[in-house]
C-alpha cells in the first residue's frame, strides 16, 4: 500500500534490487530487520520456498464457528483473517457486474443484513442490493478517496449497524443504514481501515502516524484516547487486534505493539524491518502476528515483539496476509504468487499462482489479500488484471481477466459470493 507513482511505475525495479539483496544475502543469511525498543534481535526460523500446488487434504477450521456470517470489516474481523464459513465459488459465472464511476481499490463489507458497501475513488460509498449490484443509496463524501495513494480500504460495520467509513479528506464518517450522516471525526491523515475490536472499541489510524480508538454508535464517536506513533514517511497498516488485545499497527519499517489501558495507550514494542511495511498486519488465534514487507521475507512475529520465523518471498509484498482460525497463514508477493504457511512455525504448505502477462510496468504481483473459504480454497486478484481462485489443492476453479489492475481486497458474503473490485471501476460478483 504505497503511493500510486512509486508502487506501478517503479515495480519493475523494485523486483530487480530485490533479486539482486537475495543474490547478495542467500535465504540463510541473517534477516536484515531487528527489532527496537523492549523488543530483542531474533533470528527466527528460516523456512525453505514452498512446493506447488499444497499436498494433502485442506485442514478444518477450529471448533467454535458454526456458521457463515457477514463481512463486516475489512479483512472479515479485527484479526485480519480474511475467512469465512461460506463456500465460494467453484468456476467463473459472474452473477452480477456493477460500474462505481472510478476506479476501486477499495474492499467491499456486507452487513447482517446482506447489505453490500463499498465505495470508488470519487469518494461516495454505495449501499448495494447483494441480489443485483442495484444501489440502494449512495453517500456523497465530497471528495475523492483516492488521495494519490493506492489503498484497498474499507468501512467498518458497528454493532448497531452504523457504518464507520474512511471518507474523502481525513474524515471517519458515522453513517447510517438508511445512508445519512450521523457524526464525523477528523482525522490528520488519509483514514485507513477501522478495526472494531472483541469489546466492541474502534480502532483507527491514519496515514500521518495517529492512532485513535473510540466508542462508536449512531449516537456518536466518544474519543476514549490517541496516540501519535510517528510517521517518518508513511504509515499504511490499518490497525489489527491480537486475541489479548493489543493493537497493531505500523509506521514506515516499525510494526508497533500497543497496550490498551482504557483512557490512554502506550507503546509495548517496537520491531523494525529490513524495508518498508505497505500492508496491515494479521494476527493468528495463538497470537503470532503474521507481516509482509519489501525485504525479501514474511515474518511471524511473537506477542513480545520476537522473529518465530521468516519464509523467504524473495520478492517484496504489497499483500496483507490472511490468517485462518486453524492457523495457516496466505500471502501473496509482487511475482504472483500466494504461499500458505503453518501461522504458529512457518512450516510450509505450498503455493499458488498462475502465469499472467504483465500490464505495463506494473508486474504481475498479487496486491490483494487473500480471502479463504469454508474449504480453504483460495481467492486473490493480481496486478495482471486477473481474478484468480484455487482449491487447497492447487486445482484451479476461476481465472477472470478483468483488463485492469485488481488491488481491490476481497469479501464474501454468507452465501458464498465472492466481491472484488477492478481498477476498471468494476465490482464483481462471484457465485456458483
Amino acid at each position: 500500500m504505497t503511493t500510486v507513482s512509486s508502487r506501478r511505475g517503479a515495480a519493475a525495479l523494485g523486483v530487480a534490487a530485490i533479486a539482486a539483496a537475495v543474490s547478495a544475502c542467500g535465504a540463510s543469511s541473517k534477516p536484515t530487520a531487528s527489532p527496537t525498543s523492549t523488543a530483542k534481535a531474533q533470528p527466527g526460523t528460516v523456512t525453505t520456498i514452498a512446493p506447488h500446488p499444497p499436498i494433502g487434504q485442506a485442514p478444518t477450521l477450529a471448533a467454535g464457528r458454526t456458521a457463515a456470517t457477514s463481512w463486516p470489516e475489512a479483512l472479515h474481523d479485527s484479526r485480519h483473517s480474511s475467512s469465512t464459513l461460506a463456500v465460494g465459488p467453484s468456476d467463473a459465472k459472474v452473477l452480477w457486474t456493477r460500474k462505481l464511476g472510478a476506479a476501486i481499490t477499495a474492499g467491499a463489507v456486507v452487513a447482517a443484513d446482506g447489505t453490500i458497501y463499498d465505495s470508488a475513488g470519487n469518494g461516495i460509498l454505495h449501499a448495494l442490493n447483494p441480489a443485483t449490484g442495484a444501489d440502494i443509496w449512495a453517500y456523497n463524501g465530497g471528495g475523492t478517496t483516492n488521495n494519490g495513494q493506492d489503498l484497498s480500504v474499507s468501512p467498518a460495520i458497528l454493532a448497531d449497524g452504523t457504518i464507520a467509513w474512511p471518507a474523502p479528506n481525513g474524515a471517519l464518517d458515522g453513517i447510517s443504514p438508511a445512508g445519512k450522516l450521523l457524526w464525523q471525526e477528523k482525522m490528520a491523515g488519509t483514514v485507513l481501515s477501522p478495526a472494531v475490536g472483541p469489546s466492541g472499541r474502534l480502532y483507527v489510524a491514519d496515514s500521518k502516524g495517529d492512532v485513535k480508538a473510540f466508542h462508536a454508535s449512531a449516537a456518536g464517536a466518544s474519543l476514549s484516547w490517541k496516540i501519535d506513533i510517528g510517521a517518518a514517511s508513511f504509515a499504511f497498516g490499518s490497525p489489527a487486534v491480537g486475541p489479548n488485545g493489543t493493537v497493531y499497527v505500523t509506521s514506515g519499517r516499525d510494526l508497533i505493539a500497543l497496550t490498551d489501558h482504557g483512557t490512554n495507550a502506550s507503546v509495548m514494542w517496537r520491531y523494525q524491518a529490513g524495508a518498508a511495511i505497505e500492508v496491515s498486519t494479521s494476527v493468528a488465534p495463538n497470537g503470532i502476528v503474521v507481516l509482509g514487507t519489501n525485504d525479501p521475507y514474511e515474518y511471524g512475529i511473537t506477542p513480545a515483539g520476537k522473529v518465530a520465523w521468516r519464509y523467504p518471498r524473495k520478492v517484496f509484498s504489497y499483500s496483507t496476509p490472511a490468517v485462518t482460525t486453524d492457523g495457516i497463514a496466505y500471502f501473496g508477493d509482487n511475482d504472483g504468487y500466494v504461499d500458505a504457511v503453518r501461522a504458529a512455525t512457518g512450516k510450509v504448505l505450498g503455493r499458488y499462482g498462475v502465469t499472467t502477462k504483465a500490464m505495463s510496468s506494473v508486474g504481475v504481483g498479487v496486491w490483494t489479500a487473500p480471502l479463504v473459504d469454508a474449504h480453504h480454497d483460495v481467492y486473490f486478484g493480481t496486478a495482471s488484471g486477473h481474478i484468480l481462485g484455487f482449491t487447497y489443492n492447487g486445482s484451479p476453479l476461476l481465472d477472470i481477466t478483468t483488463g485492469s489492475i485488481v488491488a481491490s481486497y476481497p469479501a464474501m458474503t454468507a452465501n458464498g459470493t465472492l466481491l472484488i473490485g477492478s481498477d476498471n471501476g468494476t465490482l464483481y460478483a462471484i457465485h456458483s
